[in-house]
This record gives C-alpha cells, sequence and structure tokens, in this order.
C-alpha cells in the first residue's frame, strides 16, 4: 500500500505554527519563540561523531586520493562566498591545527595561500569577462581591502591589469 504524503495536521505539530495548503504560493510562518527553542532532531553526541568521521573519512582518501586535503580546501573555498575562510577555519573543519593542515597541502605540494589565491584569480577572470562591473566593484565582491591590492594580486597572477584582461578577452566578441 503506497504511504500517503504528510497531512498539514503533522506540519503544524512539527512546525508549532498554523500550515495552509492548496494556495497560490507555499509559506510557513514561524514564531520568534520558536526559532529560540532547540531542535527536537538535534543530538549533540551524534554531530560530534559524524564530523569525526567525516574527517577520518578524509585522512582513509590519504592513501587512494592524490590530493585529498587539496581538493577539500578547494571545495571549501569554491563553496563560501567572499571573503573566503581563512586557514584556521579549514583546518577546524577537518579537525586538525593550521599547522597539520600546512603540512599536509606541503605534502602534496602546494599550500593554503596558494589555493585561495587560485581561486579569488579564477573567480576574477570570470567577473571581468562575463560582467561590466567595474575593477573596484569586483575587488571589493572577492573581499579585497581596496583595488589596488586587487590589482597587483591581478597582475601576479595574470601578467597584466584587471582592465588589460577584459579588452584582451573581450576584443571580437563585445556584448
Amino acid at each position: 500500500m503506497p504511504k500517503k504524503g504528510i497531512t498539514s495536521e503533522e506540519y503544524r505539530r512539527w512546525l508549532h505554527g498554523p500550515v495552509v495548503f492548496d494556495c497560490d504560493y507555499t509559506s510557513v510562518e514561524l514564531s520568534a519563540e520558536g526559532l529560540d527553542l532547540p531542535s527536537p532532531y538535534y543530538n549533540a553526541e551524534m554531530w560530534h561523531q559524524a564530523t569525526l568521521m567525516l574527517a577520518q573519512g578524509i585522512r582513509e582518501l590519504e592513501g587512494r586520493e592524490e590530493r585529498p586535503y587539496t581538493q577539500y580546501v578547494n571545495a571549501l573555498l569554491r563553496s563560501s562566498e567572499p571573503p573566503l575562510p581563512d586557514l584556521g577555519t579549514a583546518a577546524a573543519r577537518l579537525h586538525m591545527s593550521e599547522r597539520t593542515l600546512n603540512r599536509r597541502l606541503q605534502g602534496e605540494r602546494t599550500n593554503f595561500r596558494q589555493i585561495r589565491s587560485d581561486i579569488l584569480a579564477s573567480w576574477a577572470r570570470q567577473n571581468l569577462i562575463e560582467t561590466d562591473h567595474s575593477v573596484e566593484a569586483i575587488a571589493l565582491a572577492l573581499g579585497y581591502q581596496d583595488a589596488a591590492n586587487f590589482r597587483r594580486a591581478f597582475r601576479n597572477s595574470e601578467g597584466c591589469s584587471p582592465s588589460e584582461f577584459r579588452r584582451a578577452n573581450r576584443s571580437g566578441g563585445d556584448r
């Protein structure tokens, strides 16, 4: 026998508030007091065990994957909004010290700063080619303190200024 869907009464009970179906749009209104209540599904010990298991899984990949720590840091940074997380945050996510993460990345012939710079350079190139935002706006969006730092980093990465890069990559295909 196929299982029936969840009823509005069940949602009402779980969300501690009114639930209405068959509307033009779906919404859930939560009371401010309800947001302060602990989740009945959160278990601190299970969360801790899960994060330890994930960290152990990453360590086990060390023998199988070519560059597991580089891949993890790359994925972490690419999935983050600027400003990008720092080394301490990445290390904490792996349940290790900054020094240990640095050593592991060195063993994979890279470092946190290089991974971070590569990602920022990639995002900068993409923004310069695909948008009409000013260099200053792109610098700010990528988390740089000022446009001069962005321009310097971009020149070191690409060998030309952001404006020169934009002109060279839009010539013949201007929007």
